[in-house]
């Protein structure tokens, strides 16, 4: 008697992805489309040599949560978008910069349904260089709702 065997394989089911992450990845690509000749990068630590700027960084602040009930949460998540420039006069460069990625970022379905988004703040620093050097860092509060239970997906 011949034995017969089956083998099952399980292919895992790709896991939802966060709309936090969802968001951030959005936000980094509408700005990569957007600005052309502009290096964008996401959370970047090593530094920015001369041939990667004009540069964006966008950075994840943080993020805080407030009860909507027992079935949702509403979640206001603070980004940062680094303008990087070198040049004079430096803070110039960057408010162009930030003009133009502002436009972006605020464009009529820009997160396409994902977040509010709200400009909240600047700030500016001079940075030592072998050129005048800068970085403006804009502030943006993204609004959006998730299942209270399941941060990948809106409340039902």
């Amino acid at each position: 008697m011949t034995r017969r065997t089956s083998t099952l394989t399980a292919t895992a089911m790709p896991e939802p992805v966060a709309i936090r992450e969802q968001i951030v990845s959005r936000v980094v690509a509408i700005l990569l489309q957007g600005l052309a000749g502009v290096t964008v990068d996401r959370s970047r630590q090593t530094a920015l040599t001369r041939e990667t700027s004009p540069a964006l960084v966008v950075t994840v602040a943080g993020e805080e949560t407030d009860s909507m009930g027992d079935a949702a949460d509403r979640h206001h998540l603070e980004l940062t978008v680094g303008h990087f420039v070198r040049g004079d006069p430096w803070d110039q460069l960057a408010a162009a910069s930030d003009q133009a990625a502002h436009r972006i970022l605020a464009g009529e379905d820009a997160l396409q349904g994902l977040a509010e988004i709200r400009r909240t703040g600047t700030d500016m620093e001079a940075m030592e260089a072998d050129e005048t050097a800068g970085v403006l860092n804009v502030r943006y509060r993204l609004t959006f709702l998730t299942s209270r239970h399941d941060i990948a997906r809106p409340p039902t």
